[in-house]
């Protein structure tokens, strides 16, 4: 019997890329995966060869409905954590209900995303597991392993005793009741017009309430499987998929050309969500990178060239896994996606974090000595300047993050999330 799995996500090509991972793995499998993904998603998962189902809306009717362009909507987002949820994660919980649901008929499995309440929602309402894939540490709230909040930063950091255990499960306490307090009334308001009770729990901040497993999708060098993660909980790694069209790709001849003609640059790039607030952080890391003597490539995420120069090339994008390897340093948003693929390169990375989980996973890097981290708001070319250069000048970086990036690239993390997947379904097949 051909499992048929629905996979949702929302968010980044971060969020996006792993799913696809999976979902290629669990098709090699003979199952039958679903993609169900915001609708700017669609072509690139189906160029992968998967089957797509648009569910929520892309950043640019997000920002459309709220008003504003893109860049406009994602500086204020970046700055104002509450905006994404009320402007991308509520609003459109009943549409993506509906399509959810318009397509789980037959399936064995809805996983994905806790951010995308409706997965859970349809999961609950239908009686078919839900498994939460979590992308970063942050989404599990470890009071043993407690992430870097910027908006809460009450926690204890590595607790070593008992009493830093505690104050972090009351800490925790509070801020989830917090959370609560802000969204309950919208998210019990929206299960109610799809027929279902109050939740029990926050859908975000740990596993949602429902829930018959979690998979961690990043790699134990960043953190391990914790006393207080939910029953049932896997970690897998971080899945490898890297393209910007869905297809096999390669380095362009351009960027072939540039990296063969010198020594290896230092490469910047702001992932995908980032990079639509990026102010003139490309126009310093130019001079960063000149301050240093070294050339640069940044990946600005437009067709803007008017940074390009004989000792640095401007690109909108770039297939991360190819280009990391080559770099000198590679300076990055610390969203987990870009952070996954800066480990798997071996290469030393400075992480310029923005908002969200991306303080926490930059802090983790610096914790295992694959780099450095520099507050996106204290960027300056004296500041990077100065970071990068321990990078380069200090061997016990390229060390460590030669031997991380062997121990991520030994992961066959796809592979691993689609097996648990599917023994979650060969397993309530045989209870039924």
């Amino acid at each position: 019997m051909t499992a048929r799995i629905i996979l949702t996500t929302i968010g980044s090509l971060g969020d996006l890329h792993p799913f696809l991972a999976v979902g290629k793995a669990l098709q090699a499998r003979g199952a039958h995966p679903v993609m169900a993904i915001p609708e700017s998603n669609i072509d690139k998962a189906e160029a992968a060869g998967l089957e797509a189902v648009a569910v929520v809306p892309g950043i640019e009717r997000v920002a459309a409905d709220t008003g504003k362009s893109v860049e406009d909507f994602m500086r204020v987002a970046i700055n104002d954590a509450p905006t994404i949820a009320k402007t991308l994660l509520l609003p459109y919980f009943g549409e993506s209900f509906d399509r959810i649901n318009a397509i789980a008929d037959g399936a064995e499995i809805i996983a994905g995303s806790s951010f995308l309440f409706a997965g859970t929602a349809v999961a609950e309402k239908r009686g078919i597991p839900f498994v939460a894939m979590m992308l970063q540490p942050l989404a599990f709230l470890s009071d043993y392993d407690p992430p870097l909040l910027w908006e809460y930063p009450v926690l204890a950091r590595a607790p070593k005793a008992d009493w830093q255990i505690a104050w972090n499960r009351v800490a925790g306490f509070f801020l989830r009741a917090e959370v609560w307090r802000r969204y309950s009334f919208s998210i019990n308001r929206s299960r109610r017009l799809k027929g279902l009770g109050p939740a029990r729990g926050l859908p975000v901040l740990g596993a949602p309430a429902y829930c018959s497993m979690s998979i961690g999708m990043y790699s134990s060098v960043l953190g391990a499987i914790q006393p207080d993660f939910p029953p049932n909980s896997h970690l897998v790694g971080f899945p490898q998929f890297d393209s910007d069209s869905g297809r096999q790709e390669a380095l362009s001849d351009e960027l072939t050309a540039f990296l063969d003609a010198g020594a290896p640059p230092i490469v910047f790039t702001l992932g995908s969500i980032a990079v639509l607030a990026a102010g003139d952080f490309y126009a310093r890391s130019r001079e960063v990178a000149r301050r240093l003597g070294r050339r640069a490539v940044l990946l600005t995420g437009n067709d803007d060239r008017s940074l390009d120069a004989p000792d640095c090339l401007c690109l909108r994008y770039a297939p991360h896994s190819l280009l990391f390897p080559r770099a000198a340093v590679n300076v990055h948003h610390g969203g987990i996606g870009t952070t996954g693929q800066a480990l798997r390169s071996g290469r030393p990375q400075l992480v310029v974090p923005f908002m969200g989980d991306q303080p926490d996973n930059a802090v983790r890097i610096r914790r295992i000595g694959a780099g450095l981290l520099l507050s996106s708001r204290r960027y300056t070319v004296d500041r990077a300047a100065g970071l990068i250069k321990r990078l380069l000048d200090e061997p016990g970086f390229a060390a460590e993050a030669a031997r991380l990036g062997d121990v991520v690239r030994a992961e066959r993390a796809a592979e691993a999330a689609a097996d648990r997947l599917l023994e979650l379904a060969e397993s309530r097949r045989r209870s039924t």
